[in-house]
């Protein structure tokens, strides 16, 4: 089975098997509160941490789920993908989020668009992670014949090397998933002055190809 597909099965199983049944436990959870006496406080609190742990996995499962296949790409395209996650992200992590697009029309190749995808979730979510930043700032556009992500925040920063030799699989993830898209990847942050990544991805020979 393609690559594609099976992500998409997966997906679909995540979202639509898994997340339900995790869903309905909390819902049974919920219920069992209910019909418990006044007396059982210690039990109450005991049922509520639990119930508390599986919304949690049910949102951390769907999370997965759209992350294995994010299929508003395959709908909408990058464009209004990345406003979509943008937004969502905003939302869920009480991050404002600032998103700017600059000649970019129409759908391009899937491979780009789902390397650039990636590569702007991980950049704002190691923001969310290590910058200690309350807002960022997410820029798509055309131009020389490719096309330009650029993220960035004005957080703490930090020291590139150090953390490439540390914590650095996000960083990894980013530069891999450029270097496989054909395009090229730099990060730039300074200790007290914000993180800037910037994803590169030339377009001339892609769409050669696909046509």
């Amino acid at each position: 089975m393609p690559r594609k597909r099976r992500g998409k099965r997966i997906a679909a199983e995540l979202h639509d098997g898994i997340n339900q049944d995790v869903a309905i436990i909390a819902i049974d959870l919920g219920l069992l509160l209910q019909h418990l006496p006044d007396s059982a406080a210690a039990v109450r609190q005991e049922i509520l941490r639990i119930q508390e742990r599986t919304i949690a996995l049910s949102n951390e499962v769907r999370n997965l789920s759209h992350n294995l296949h994010p299929a508003v790409i395959e709908h909408l395209g990058l464009c209004a993908a990345l406003r979509v996650y943008c937004r969502e992200f905003e939302r869920r992590e009480r991050i404002q989020v600032e998103f700017l697009t600059r000649n970019v029309a129409g759908r391009y190749p899937a491979t780009v668009e789902l390397a650039l995808y990636r590569i702007c979730q991980e950049a704002l979510c190691n923001s969310r992670r290590h910058s200690g930043a309350c807002s960022a700032r997410v820029s798509l556009q055309a131009r020389k014949g490719g096309l330009l992500l650029v993220v960035g925040d004005t957080g703490c920063g930090f020291d590139i090397p150090a953390r490439a030799k540390g914590d650095g699989m996000g960083l990894m993830s980013m530069w891999e998933r450029a270097r496989l898209a054909g395009g090229d990847l730099v990060i730039r942050s300074q200790l007290n002055a914000g993180t800037e990544v910037e994803a590169f991805i030339p377009l001339e020979r892609r769409m050669h190809e696909q046509a």
